[in-house]
């Protein structure tokens, strides 16, 4: 592969983990688990779901708390490896800034500071979906998270 084409797949990696997190974050996650690939395995830092159907499961249960939930996921030092044309990894930082309620809520620091690693995969229909997310608590504070 030429340095071009590596560098348009990490910059298509990485405007999928942005669309990701602006889904989750601003659409409540109605179609989180449509960036997943049909058997792919989402590793939160409290559970482990596999498949669309378990991944759209967490997110309805998102969805239908009692208390409204406000998060912004910020995503930093992103790192991309592209193995070949249909496949690649990301390692990136997490920053969770969360809690119940509605806006405009107390800038408080991040609930918790994460490693995250990706595995994406380019679909026949040309689309990347992730093959497999695996978040990591590296810091945590007391303000419970929902993963």
């Amino acid at each position: 592969m030429t340095p071009q084409e590596k560098l348009n797949i990490a910059t298509e990696v990485a405007a999928l983990n942005a669309e990701y997190w602006y889904e989750v974050d601003r659409q409540k996650g109605t179609r989180a688990h449509e960036f997943f690939v049909e058997d792919g395995v989402f590793t939160t830092s409290l559970q482990q779901r596999s498949g669309r159907v378990a991944i759209l499961a967490y997110y309805q249960g998102r969805q239908a708390r009692p208390k409204a939930r406000t998060a912004r996921h910020v995503i930093t030092n992103q790192r991309v490896v592209v193995q070949d044309a249909d496949n690649a990894t990301g390692d990136w930082i997490l920053l969770l800034h969360a809690a119940d309620g509605e806006p405009v809520l107390p800038s408080e620091p991040a609930i918790m500071i994460a490693d995250v690693h990706d595995v994406c995969r380019r679909g026949a229909d040309g689309r990347w979906r992730y093959v497999s997310r695996t978040i990591q608590a590296v810091f945590k504070s007391s303000t419970p998270t929902t993963g």
